[in-house]
């Protein structure tokens, strides 16, 4: 009897914990479920933005080389038109000159216009493009860049090319991009390997990317030259060290952030 009893505790005492655990799992679960299908939907919702932005950006590029070949040809036909009238002036009469004049505008036609997508608020489509790379959380840049297709993804190194061509492009936005860059080509390695219309890009880029990161690595070498030169400066002056009352602190908070052995 006391046998059996004992095995009927140990048996409730299974039950308890493994009901306990069981309750644990779940409260557990639905807190993480909470915030990881938000991470999941701003991914999501930042990779779309950019696919978008990416899009806008090359629809816009195409129509302003429309325009361009449209002004060009506008200005062709109006030289056309101007020499081929000056030509047969001085057999013409003055009433002849001025119909002549008048038939050349009308040939020449209405000087070609180009709108602005408004939703570029004022921005060219490089920019555009970056502006919204750059509003992707940190922590969402990979999930995000891993949405787009690999069309979309070439369509991108065009404009990473676009960017570091640009001397106006501040530091942080070239290792966002750097970083960007280095993790495509890392993702679409097999289908980079074997399309051989990338090959051009990808040695622009090679090139492009190594000159500016060697521009930031000297400006920052600079930098710091300069600070530890102006410590030494400030330090022989004073006769204290530079930043100690920061660097006490700083210590200060270490040990006690240092568990207790």
């Amino acid at each position: 009897e006391r046998e059996n009893e004992m095995d009927s505790m140990f048996e409730k005492s299974l039950e308890t914990d493994e009901s306990r655990d069981r309750d644990t799992t779940v409260r557990l679960t639905e807190s993480e479920a909470g915030p990881a299908s938000r991470r999941t939907m701003d991914t999501i919702k930042s990779g779309e933005a950019l696919m978008e932005a990416i899009t806008m950006a090359e629809t816009e590029i195409l129509q302003q080389q429309g325009y361009q070949r449209a002004m060009e040809d506008y200005e062709r036909r109006k030289l056309q038109a101007s020499s081929s009238s000056s030509s047969s002036s001085s057999s013409k009469s003055e009433l002849d000159r001025t119909f002549a004049a008048m038939q050349g505008e009308v040939e020449e036609g209405v000087p070609p216009a180009h709108t602005p997508n408004p939703r570029l608020i004022g921005r060219t489509p490089s920019q555009h493009v970056l502006k919204a790379l750059q509003e992707i959380r940190p922590n969402d840049m990979e999930e995000a860049l891993m949405m787009l297709p690999f069309g979309v993804a070439t369509k991108l190194f065009n404009f990473m090319k676009m960017w570091l061509e640009d001397i106006q492009i501040p530091p942080t936005a070239i290792e966002l991009v750097c970083k960007a860059l280095f993790f495509l080509l890392k993702l679409h390695q097999s289908q980079i390997s074997v399309a051989k219309n990338m090959s051009l890009l990808l040695m622009d880029l090679s090139t492009l990317t190594k000159k500016r990161l060697k521009q930031h690595r000297d400006v920052i070498g600079l930098n710091k030259a300069a600070l530890s030169f102006l410590k030494r400066e400030v330090e022989l002056e004073t006769n204290a060290p530079l930043f100690n009352v920061a660097q006490t602190m700083e210590l200060a908070r270490k040990k006690r952030r240092r568990p207790h052995g």
